[in-house]
């Protein structure tokens, strides 16, 4: 048996004949917290629509499917993008940094604004700052 841990970026395709991808077996989770139930459901829409659509002309080609994987990329790439990029860049942090970058994003009002969005940033800011970690 093989297994692996979740994907912290989406596969380079997730359409082929026959075949859609969605949710966290297509790498769309959160990078930064490896969630992945609200992309999931927003990939899933999509998917249901592009199969509606392919499965009333009777055309489960690859092709035919290319618009899901279009439609999700143009909705999620830029947050996904961003928050992997985010994700490397903390692993590359020591602990006296993270607490000092925590520490200005805390001072200059960043994570307030972040918890108040909804990008995959701000659960992900919430979880990784040290005044939230369990000091027992």
């Amino acid at each position: 048996m093989n297994y692996g841990g979740v994907p912290l970026k989406p596969l380079p395709h997730t359409r082929g004949d026959n075949l859609l991808v969605v949710g966290t077996a297509a790498g769309q989770v959160k990078p930064i917290t490896g969630g992945g139930i609200y992309f999931g459901l927003i990939c899933a829409d999509i998917a249901a629509n592009t199969l509606n659509r392919a499965l009333t002309a009777d055309n489960l080609s690859a092709r035919a499917l290319a618009g899901y994987e279009r439609a999700w990329r143009r909705k999620l790439a830029r947050e996904l993008r961003n928050g992997y990029l985010g994700r490397k860049a903390y692993e590359m942090l020591n602990d006296r940094q993270v607490s000092r970058v925590f520490g200005l994003l805390e001072s200059t009002g960043i994570i307030e604004e972040l918890s108040r969005s909804k990008s995959c940033l701000s659960t992900g800011m919430r979880m990784l700052s040290p005044g939230s970690w369990d000091k027992n």
